[in-house]
Formats: C-alpha cells, structure tokens, sequence
C-alpha cells in the first residue's frame, strides 16, 4: 500500500500542473497502475480521497473473484439486461447455460451469484422505470437508408415497452403517414397488454393528424419527445440497436421485395 501511495503523490504532483489534455493521460495511467475506478482516482489526484479503507480496517469485499466473473458471462448472455430484470432472470439462467453445456457453477459461486442485489448486478446500466406499469411504450422509425438518406428505402416502425423491454417492429417499404399508422395498428394487436401510452420523436411521419386520431379512437395517450433530444426515447433507443440494428445491420435496402424480406425476418 505504502508503495501505491507513494506512486499516487508522485502523480498528483504532475496532475495539479498538467495542462487539461495532459490530465486526462494522467488519469489514464493512475487507474491502469491502481486499479483504482476512474471516478475514485479523480478524488485522489485532486487531493480529496484516500488511499486506506476508513479507520484502518481492510475493505469488506462482499463478493469474490469467481462470483462477479460468473456475473460478467450471465451479464453478457443476457445481452447486457439492466440489474432489476437479470437478479429474477438469474436462478433459470444458470439452468438453461448449464443445460447447454456451459461449465456447471461450483455450489458456492452459484449461490453468490443468485444472492447478489440488483444494484450489484446492474452496475451502470439501471432502467430507472423498469418498475412502471406494462403498455406505455416508445416508438420510432428505423432507417434503411445506408450511408446516404435520399431516395425511397424501407422504414421500420419499432415500438419498445419501457417497463419490460418488449419490442416488435416491422417494415414500411417507404415513408408514408397512412402506413406508418397501419403499421404500429398491427404491432399494438401483437401485445399481450393493453397501452395506455404511446410516445415518440417529433418526426413529422409520426406528428400528423392521422396518428393522433389513431390513438384517440384506441384511448391511447399520444405524446412526442423533444425536438432533437434522442435520449428522451432511450427505451427505443437501445433496442433500435440491440434488437433492429443487431439482425439487420446499416446496408442501405431499397424497394418492396426487400421491405418483404424483412417482414419475413
């Protein structure tokens, strides 16, 4: 400890008199020599953190090397699923990856695993209303223009529950209010909910009379996003990449056989 400490002051000397560029390269170097988390070696490069654990006593490390590797494969499996949904999805995720024949968990990494808290689980990745009601939903378009957005391409109307994460999409083989309608009227009757809300950007394919009336007559609450704000719809989102980009892909596609062929997919 005494060494790292040393190491530290050393830098902390070179931080306080680096340009803002140098800072950044410092500070690089401190977590890579500490392994200390960026946010913790900030404090101590400015002078207000410590290196020791409070009253001298060694840190309580609640969950050993094997428990959080085990986490970190169940994390990455589940396509990076916030904390609150993987702690319920865990105790049958175990299962499913031992049935197919990943190395089955020693009885004492299992039950770390399995009795982690959500928080732990999460790391930064939080869904702050996962908790909310199922059936208010986001929705949006999703491009298929490729590098260049001139011309006529498919469109993929994509809806994302915000609550539990459901999502279906669907093409349009272009831009057109009286489809881009149709089409979510399609998605909606796929949900195993009701929806009570319904929110989007402020494209003016989705901003139109046609929709608001649509939703209305459905007694769905109608509701855009900020102009140019992409994370309100954060929700959409991510699974815009997740689930539409991660299949598809960004290749530009054109016409209505290739609006087919992703109905098909």
């Amino acid at each position: 400890m005494s060494a790292r400490c040393e190491l530290l002051e050393m830098l902390r000397q070179r931080y306080r008199e680096a340009e803002r560029s140098e800072k950044s390269r410092i500070l690089d170097e401190s977590v890579s020599v500490t392994g200390y988390r960026r946010k913790h070696a900030i404090r101590l490069l400015r002078g207000s953190g410590s290196t020791e654990a409070r009253d001298g006593m060694p840190r309580n490390v609640r969950y050993g090397d094997g428990v959080q590797d085990a986490l970190a494969v169940f994390r990455e499996a589940s396509d990076r699923m916030c904390g609150k949904r993987l702690h319920v999805l865990l105790p049958s995720l175990v299962k499913a990856m031992e049935r197919h024949g990943h190395p089955a968990l020693s009885e004492g990494v299992q039950t770390g695993v399995q009795a982690m808290d959500a928080a732990a689980d999460s790391g930064a990745n939080r869904a702050g209303l996962a908790g909310s009601a199922p059936g208010f939903m986001e929705g949006g378009l999703v491009a298929r223009s490729g590098p260049a957005a001139r011309g006529s391409f498919p469109q993929s109307p994509a809806i994302t529950d915000i609550a539990t994460g459901w999502t279906e999409c669907a093409p349009v083989p272009y831009r057109e209010q009286t489809l881009v309608r149709e089409t979510p009227g399609e998605l909606w009757r796929r949900l195993p909910f009701d929806l009570p809300g319904f929110d989007v950007d402020s494209d003016s394919v989705f901003m139109n009379g046609t929709l608001l009336e649509y939703c209305e007559g459905r007694g769905t609450g109608f509701t855009r996003s900020r102009p140019w704000h992409r994370n309100d719809r954060a929700f959409a989102e991510r699974k815009n990449g997740s689930v539409v980009r991660r299949v598809v892909g960004y290749r530009r596609l054109e016409g209505v056989p290739a609006a087919a062929a992703l109905s098909r997919l």
